[in-house]
């Protein structure tokens, strides 16, 4: 009897201490996962890429256009760009970026003037080409460096003359930007990117005297590619 009371004090003393181990070892496991899920949500909003930006920069466009009638020609329009934009975006999970972003290219080019069919033709590309994308990147958070490809819709304009035919023609261009971005500071960045703009295509029709049956032509504007250096300012983090 004396045995039996001893074991069973013993296991009643116990007894709290047996049942309090799976709380604490389910806390523990907690905690740990509360820990990882903490980190992998900072690294991603500790990343210098996220927020809105405002960038500024410098670049050259070299560009082909062409216009056929009975036969085509063709030249170039090359010229230094300046560079102005705003977006926006920030790292999902670890590696994931996603932003959106809207782009002013400013240049100044001479007009060009080809023979077509016996005639001059004049054409000008105009100074302001207005862009609007969608950014996407793979973020490296070790080397706060992410390379991005952007799919982009622009504005082109050109001033085109041709016989009794002028007006300014205005197409919205596909374009396809891949780029590299490296923060330096919280607040800065530094980006090289490449884009290839596709042709602007349009036609006209023109007539040689008043009398004369009309000639269809086609034009195809500012086909060619643009490279930028530029630097960003991030105006505050993304939440």
């Amino acid at each position: 009897m004396k045995r039996f009371t001893w074991f069973f004090a013993i296991g009643f003393l116990s007894f709290p201490a047996f049942c309090a181990d799976p709380a604490v070892l389910n806390e523990e496991v907690s905690n740990v996962s509360g820990n990882i899920e903490s980190q992998t949500s900072e690294n991603a909003e500790e990343s210098s890429l996220n927020g809105i930006y405002f960038v500024l920069g410098l670049g050259g466009g070299f560009y082909s256009n062409t216009i056929s009638v009975d036969k085509t020609e063709s030249c170039n329009t090359n010229g230094i760009l300046g560079v102005l934009a705003l977006g926006g975006g920030r790292v999902f999970g670890e590696t994931l970026y996603l932003g959106a972003e809207a782009l002013c290219d400013f240049s100044k080019t001479k007009g060009k003037t080809l023979n077509v069919s016996g005639a001059d033709a004049n054409i000008k590309i105009t100074q302001l080409v207005p862009s609007l994308g969608v950014r996407l990147g793979y973020y490296n958070q070790h080397t706060d460096t992410m390379f991005y490809t952007k799919v982009v819709a622009s504005r082109v304009n050109a001033d085109f003359k041709y016989i009794d035919h002028k007006m300014t023609h205005t197409k919205i261009s596909p374009a396809i930007v891949l780029g590299i971005e490296s923060a330096f500071s919280k607040k800065f960045s530094a980006r090289l990117e490449c884009e290839y703009r596709f042709s602007s295509n349009n036609t006209f029709s023109v007539q040689h005297n008043n009398n004369g049956p009309k000639v269809y032509g086609k034009t195809k504007i500012a086909r060619g590619m643009n490279v930028r250096a530029l630097v960003a300012y991030r105006l505050g983090a993304a939440r």
